[in-house]
């Protein structure tokens, strides 16, 4: 049984926890995008083995965790990504998730998961408790 954790390189401002709601299209992404760094890498790590592609800005780094927290509460098999390119293939069995190498799609059922399965329900937390983060970086950039 494996351990999944979420990093941000440069680390994310330190900001208080906001459950304040703000409508999406309610967001000044310019104001966002000026105040916070426009290079920020988020980082996979599945056991000890690190899963990166390249900075982005806030608002792809939110959209990247949103995507994969909605999935995993799903529980639907996927491609995942970062910044649009496919980093990771992701399957279930029951309640057990498998991370798996996107370029070895080819070897179908011969390919071995990335450090064992992984608890679905604690990788779902997980992204939430990113997002959550992210989200509360961009509200005080907002509000």
């Amino acid at each position: 049984m494996g351990h999944f954790q979420i990093r941000f390189h440069p680390p994310l401002p330190d900001v208080p926890q906001t459950d304040a709601v703000i409508a999406l299209e309610e967001i000044d992404w310019t104001s966002v995008l000026k105040a916070l760094p426009q290079d920020i890498d988020t980082r996979y790590l599945i056991g000890d083995v690190p899963v990166a592609y390249y900075p982005t800005d806030i608002m792809n780094v939110f959209g990247d965790l949103y995507d994969e927290w909605q999935s995993f509460r799903a529980r639907e098999p996927h491609v995942m990504c970062l910044c649009g390119y496919p980093v990771l293939d992701v399957t279930f069995a029951g309640e057990r998730a498998s991370f798996f190498n996107s370029r070895e799609l080819h070897l179908g059922d011969a390919r071995t998961p990335i450090a064992g399965d992984f608890n679905a329900a604690d990788v779902e937390q997980t992204f939430k408790a990113a997002l959550d983060r992210v989200w509360s970086v961009i509200a005080a950039a907002t509000l």
